[in-house]
């Protein structure tokens, strides 16, 4: 059951204290030198380091993960499992504490979590979500939804109606339109004022806030497919958030998750690549811009990757995949812009969250 979300703010605190310890508050926020007007949160989903260390070979000895200044590792235990699902992962990043596998940003009662989405509007900031996924998944989810199971796709894209998030961008037409209960939820969005898109064109046409483009049936197709869709919809989405108070926009390449599920390296490469490519235009952005933080992580390692031999001058890799779920193997962190100095060492993924969380309203 859901519940009301001005109550949950009081009962997250309370539940943060018990359930979520290991998330101690131990950051160091007298060190910061200069607070971010603009944050941008890019996850890949599933990307460990052996994901990276693919990438780079694939890339011919090159990411653009080697152009920030600041690393660090994080560990992605949820709350009651050692291996975390991608609810409790993203929830984590979204929320600020670690949650129960398949939740999406609820404590273990089912209260509502108030997410970075939440708290960044609340202080007059634009927020957005760009992602390659149906946007029922679990991390676009986890920042705008609220839900004691991730696989209540319908319900959960309900959830999007009341979410105060200015660009929404990805897939899942599917869950919007092509539901059991019959409901249309872009229409019922429209009637909110809200601005729709279900094709490329159109969404690249609208310039009115909120806007929402669901772009593909349900994830999208691989980049030898949509072409640099995933890059031009997120810079397309810091176009219509900048503003002089600032936004917080997420960012998912989601698809790496799904290959690695699949032990299948090719694409997983193909979608580490065009991940490759959106943080390298954002990066662009954020050094002229000079106000902005990003950061790029991963809610947890999928396949128990090992790079085991290749070659960078021809970008071939030879691999191997210890399973096809996810694994317990920390991952990495990256950071660039004011603040980013503080995101270094080894944290937990709600402790990172809570760090990022300290510089949004200050």
């Amino acid at each position: 059951m859901k519940h009301n979300l001005s109550l949950s703010v009081i009962l997250s605190i309370v539940s943060c204290a018990v359930f979520c310890t290991a998330c101690t508050n131990h950051h160091p926020q007298s060190t910061i030198h200069q607070k971010p007007k603009n944050i941008v949160l890019m996850i890949g989903d599933g990307m460990g380091v052996p994901q990276v260390s693919c990438g780079w070979v694939s890339n011919k000895g090159s990411l653009n993960l080697d152009r920030f200044p600041y690393t660090g590792f994080s560990r992605t235990y949820s709350q009651d499992h050692l291996i975390t699902d991608s609810g409790a992962g993203g929830s984590a990043w979204a929320c600020g504490q670690k949650i129960q596998n398949s939740h999406i940003a609820v404590d273990t009662a089912g209260n509502e979590l108030p997410s970075m989405i939440d708290l960044a509007h609340a202080q007059g900031m634009r927020t957005g979500i760009s992602v390659t996924c149906g946007l029922d998944d679990a991390t676009p989810a986890s920042f705008c939804c609220h839900d004691t199971n991730r696989h209540n796709k319908e319900s959960i894209i309900t959830d999007y109606l009341v979410s105060p998030v200015d660009v929404v961008v990805g897939g899942g037409w599917i869950y919007f339109e092509k539901r059991e209960d019959g409901r249309s939820i872009l229409s019922e969005m429209a009637q909110q004022g809200r601005d729709t898109a279900t094709t490329e064109e159109r969404f690249f046409a609208m310039q009115n806030l909120p806007l929402i483009g669901v772009l593909a049936y349900n994830d999208y197709p691989l980049p030898s497919v949509r072409g640099d869709l995933f890059k031009r919809q997120t810079m397309k989405a810091i176009d219509m958030l900048d503003n002089e108070k600032g936004f917080f926009l997420i960012v998912e390449g989601s698809l790496i998750d799904g290959y690695c599920h699949d032990n299948n390296i090719d694409n997983a490469m193909a979608e580490m690549l065009d991940f490759n490519a959106t943080i390298g235009a954002v990066l662009d952005w954020a050094e002229k811009d000079g106000n902005t933080l990003v950061i790029v992580t991963a809610d947890h390692e999928t396949g128990g990757l090992s790079l085991l031999g290749g070659d960078k001058e021809t970008g071939e890799i030879e691999v191997n995949f210890a399973c096809g779920d996810h694994s317990n193997i920390q991952v990495p962190i990256y950071a660039f812009g004011p603040g980013a100095e503080l995101f270094h060492g080894t944290k937990e993924n709600c402790e990172w969250s809570q760090l990022l969380r300290s510089f949004i309203g200050k």
